[in-house]
C-alpha cells in the first residue's frame, strides 16, 4: 500500500487493469479508504478498534486514532513495542483484513 502498488481499484485503474478507480460502495476511490472509511467494512473496523483499545488499555498507552493507524501500518522502533505486542497488533490487522475479504 505504501508503494501504491496494490490490487485496489485506484492502483488497478492507474495501471489499466480496472475500468474504474471507485470503491464498490461508490463513496470514494478504492484506496486505503476501503480500510478506514468504507461503509462496507464498518463491522470489521469496529472489531479492530475494540482490539486496539483493549491493547492500549493493557499496555497503558493512550494512542489517538491517527497513532493507531500509524502503528498498524508501520510500527516505529522508538515506541519500544515488544515482540509480543507486535504479534498482537499484526494479528489484529490480519484479522481485520481477513474479515473484509470474506
Amino acid at each position: 500500500m505504501l508503494l501504491h502498488d496494490t490490487m485496489l481499484n485506484k492502483d488497478s485503474y492507474r495501471t489499466g487493469t480496472s475500468d474504474t478507480a471507485l470503491c464498490e460502495c461508490g463513496e470514494d476511490e478504492e484506496t486505503v479508504h476501503m480500510l478506514f472509511y468504507c461503509s462496507r467494512h464498518s463491522h470489521a473496523r469496529t472489531q479492530l478498534n475494540f482490539t486496539l483499545d483493549d491493547f492500549c488499555i493493557s499496555t497503558k498507552n493512550s494512542w489517538s486514532a491517527c497513532d493507531k493507524i500509524r502503528i498498524l501500518l508501520a510500527p516505529p522502533f522508538e515506541d519500544n513495542i515488544s515482540k509480543r505486542d507486535n504479534l498482537i497488533l499484526k494479528d489484529a490487522l490480519f484479522s481485520f483484513i481477513n474479515n473484509i475479504l470474506i
